[in-house]
């Protein structure tokens, strides 16, 4: 048989080819060109995932998250301290919305029970991605019940769907409250637990790492005087301007505020009201789950 010239012979299955010089060029651009194309596909679904991804991909540190409808910041809580009494226990919780910071609310160290009375503060971290730009954050500060369900995880009260878990959480958000500044008396009430930081007000807060430290001030007041009297003894509010808008706020929700209750503990008098609303907190929520929420 006649040897064939310029061309290679390949074994494929049971038949053999051959494969001219010009095939062969053509065959090897083809095999760099999806080279090339694989390479790129790898780096955009790596580039996809770190910013779009798993909340762990892109955590900074264990308790950092990503604000998924921003692109110019995240949020970052402080490390729990074995040493430091919180409410309850704590309860890392959270939910495919990887905004939400699972956060602790650090007691006084005079407080040693998570009882009425006790106060605290809560530290949150932003972390700009460009501290030139101005921005406004929404934030938001919730608090909420929970229970150990019979395989030893917690779960949100507000998960079982009855009247008495959302009337638990209603009165929590209504008797731990969050203020901006406490000096000695309490002031800017976090209405619903809300606020907007702009960060070309705070600049002073801005740290050398880079990432604005803000400090919110909550506390359960013991007695409903303590809420609308300045003169009361351990008045959570001493400006009068204050305590205005704070009775406002109460009228305005006082399904946080009030139990009417039932058998000897039921009563028209609004003190008696808060204290059976911390009685209900009490008798139906084993443990408080706190969580920080980058609303933008």
């Amino acid at each position: 048989m006649k040897r064939k010239t310029n061309s290679e012979t390949k074994f494929s299955g049971t038949a053999f080819i051959t494969e001219s010089p010009a095939e062969r060029f053509f065959t090897g651009m083809l095999k760099t060109i999806l080279g090339m194309l694989i390479v790129f596909s790898i780096i955009v679904t790596t580039v996809g995932i770190s910013k779009f991804g798993s909340k762990d991909f892109f955590q900074r540190m264990k308790n950092t998250v990503h604000s998924l409808s921003s692109d110019y910041y995240d949020i970052r809580t402080d490390e729990f301290d074995d040493n430091t009494v919180y409410f309850g226990k704590v309860i890392r919780m959270t939910n495919a919305d990887v905004r939400k910071a699972p956060a602790c609310l650090k007691m006084d160290e005079s407080k040693h029970h998570m009882l009425p009375g006790a106060f605290g503060t809560t530290t949150l971290y932003i972390i700009p991605n460009d501290t030139d730009r101005d921005m406004d954050i929404e934030l938001e500060f919730n608090t909420y019940g929970a229970r150990l369900t019979d395989n030893g995880k917690f779960k949100r009260l507000s998960d079982d769907k009855n009247q008495k878990s959302f009337d638990a959480d209603n009165y929590l958000n209504g008797h731990i409250l969050f203020f901006t500044e406490n000096n000695g008396s309490y002031s800017g009430l976090l209405k619903d637990g809300r606020m907007i930081y702009n960060t070309a007000e705070h600049r002073e807060d801005l740290n050398e790492n880079g990432e604005y430290k803000l400090t919110v001030y909550w506390i359960w007041p013991e007695y409903y005087e303590q809420l609308v009297n300045t003169r009361a003894e351990g008045a959570v509010i001493t400006d009068r301007i204050e305590s205005d808008m704070i009775r406002d706020y109460i009228r305005d929700h006082q399904n946080e505020f009030f139990y009417v209750g039932e058998g000897i503990n039921r009563s028209d008098d609004p003190g008696d009201q808060y204290d059976n609303a911390d009685l209900f907190i009490h008798q139906n929520v084993e443990y408080i789950g706190f969580e920080i929420i980058a609303l933008n």
